[in-house]
């Protein structure tokens, strides 16, 4: 996220969506660290294509975003 993101109230939700195979959608809370960066690690994801989905609010502004990501093995 942007630096001056960092004084302002920031929530919301990213959303890993697999089209081909809703049990393996993995959801989780946004908290970015000091430098407004959050890591996702793969860990059980299995390969293949996915909706990266990030739903958050801004200051009580709410933004929604979406890219594609493959994940290979």
């Amino acid at each position: 996220f942007p630096e001056d993101f960092k004084s302002r109230k920031l929530e919301g939700t990213i959303h890993l969506f697999r089209p081909s195979d809703n049990t393996l959608d993995i959801s989780f809370p946004i908290k970015p660290d000091s430098n407004m960066s959050q890591n996702v690690g793969q860990g059980d994801m299995k390969p293949g294509l996915y909706h990266v989905q990030v739903d958050y609010q801004l200051d009580g502004v709410s933004y929604y975003t979406e890219k594609r990501l493959v994940i290979r093995e």
